[in-house]
């Protein structure tokens, strides 16, 4: 066999010229940030346009768009005596003052009835009222919190709104235990007229009567047993009225501001880079 290589190209190494690299790509398609920022103050009055633009829009915003505000309503719930029964009651029972309803079933029944009646009678009279409202219950707490949101033109609307709402739910409460008073004051006046009787009989009397001494004395603790029950009863009621937030709920000046400043410089250098391109487009064109 021959020693002598072979004349087969693919044995033989090829051998680039690193020059001749510079042919596969034109130097015109670099970007250069020297060109960039000379399109940027070339376009400049496109840049500083756009940007004051946009700062102008959002002082408009701001001076035209009213500040919205959260009010607050907090219903004291009515209580009543904790009634035993009634034998128990005359054995004179220490009576215990509870709520008349609890607060989980109050914001229940606002939420998916009282509200929304009360909304849609409102859309009836006034179709340009568009306030709302919604009920809540603070943590660790035995009341229930209306909430709206509105312009301080509204606080007076939103006032009277959760003013009616709570005389609503007064009402129902006061219906509720109605009953129960009526019971408290017949009895109050019954004792009292008893205890008046025997009172007359002691004293007309002229020896000591043991009994009708005792029956005084019961008679005296039942009536104060009866006023201290109907002492308990509470109406429910606005706790301290509607209260306003201190701070608007839908925007901050400064804020705005702010994000109109970066927002417009960002819109300005995209005009700004846009329109050199157009006009460096244009140029070649017309070459």
């Amino acid at each position: 066999m021959s020693d002598k290589p072979t004349d087969n190209p693919l044995n033989n190494p090829i051998i680039i010229d690193p020059r001749m690299l510079n042919n596969y790509y034109d130097q015109d398609d670099e970007i250069s940030l020297v060109d960039l920022w000379l399109s940027l103050v070339k376009q400049r009055n496109i840049l500083f346009s756009t940007m004051l633009a946009v700062i102008i829009m959002a002082i408009i915003y701001i001076v035209a768009v009213p500040e919205t505000y959260t009010y607050k309503t907090d219903i004291a719930i009515g209580t009543q005596a904790q009634a035993q029964a009634q034998a128990q009651a005359q054995a004179q029972a220490q009576a215990q003052a509870q709520l008349i309803q609890s607060p989980e079933a109050i914001a229940a029944n606002l939420d998916n009835a009282i509200i929304p009646k009360l909304l849609r009678q409102q859309h009836i009279t006034q179709p340009d009222n568009k306030l709302g409202v919604s009920a809540s219950i603070p943590k660790k707490t035995d009341s229930v919190l209306l909430t709206s949101k509105g312009t301080i033109a509204q606080k007076e609307a939103i006032a009277e709104l959760h003013q009616q709402l709570i005389t609503i739910l007064a009402e129902s409460h006061q219906t509720k235990i109605q009953h129960i008073l009526d019971y408290l004051n017949e009895e109050l006046i019954s004792s009292q007229s008893m205890l008046f009787k025997l009172n007359k009989q002691l004293q007309s009397s002229a020896g000591d009567n043991e009994q009708s001494t005792l029956q005084v004395i019961n008679l005296e603790n039942n009536i104060r047993q009866t006023k201290r029950s109907i002492a308990e009863f509470t109406p429910t009621r606005s706790a301290m009225g509607t209260v306003q937030s201190v701070k608007s709920t839908n925007k901050s000046s400064k804020l705005i501001l702010a994000v109109s400043i970066i927002l417009g410089l960002f819109l300005g250098i995209f005009a700004a880079l846009f329109a050199g391109f157009i006009a460096k487009v244009k140029e070649q064109s017309n070459t």
